[in-house]
């Protein structure tokens, strides 16, 4: 074969499939303007997809389905033990410590360690100090939860003091 055959072939299959892909665009084209049934199903599959994609957000990141009265609930189950400074000095540090090893964990344990968070800075002596070292460790989803959690009132029969 010689090199003319070769550029010649190759024009030809090139030329060919930039044919039937031309002619693909022209007939999905045509058929979107004129047809409404299509028109339908393209919007119908396109709300379709974004669902899907929402769906599969909402099951990613589970700290995004939990309200604040829900963890505050959480927070409610397990009170610290503790009466005196020192041991509510460990229960802060123990807390710390979960909640970090929470965020290690993955976005499924989010939640856990938003519990932690909150419990760590209920009990320690000036949260104010904790909470700028919280953000520089714990994701944002984390962070904005906590902060919910700090607004809000805390849960009943809980010995936890409030951070605010």
């Amino acid at each position: 074969m010689n090199m003319e055959s070769i550029v010649g072939w190759k024009g030809a299959v090139f030329g060919t499939t930039a044919a039937a892909l031309l002619g693909y665009l022209v007939y999905f084209d045509y058929k979107r303007q004129t047809d409404p049934e299509f028109r339908k199903s393209i919007r119908r599959d396109r709300r379709r997809a974004i669902k899907l994609e929402r769906e599969r957000e909402r099951k990613s990141n589970p700290i995004a389905t939990i309200t604040v009265q829900e963890a505050m609930a959480l927070v409610a189950k397990d009170p610290p033990h503790a009466t005196t400074s020192e041991g509510l000095h460990d229960y802060c540090l123990q807390n710390l410590s979960n909640g970090e090893n929470y965020i290690k964990a993955g976005p499924e344990k989010y939640v856990d360690a938003t519990v932690a968070f909150y419990k760590a800075i209920s009990t320690y002596p000036n949260p104010s100090e904790l909470i700028p070292v919280l953000q520089s460790v714990a994701p944002r989803p984390v962070m904005d939860l906590l902060l919910q959690m700090l607004k809000s009132p805390a849960p009943r029969g809980s010995a936890v003091r409030t951070a605010t």
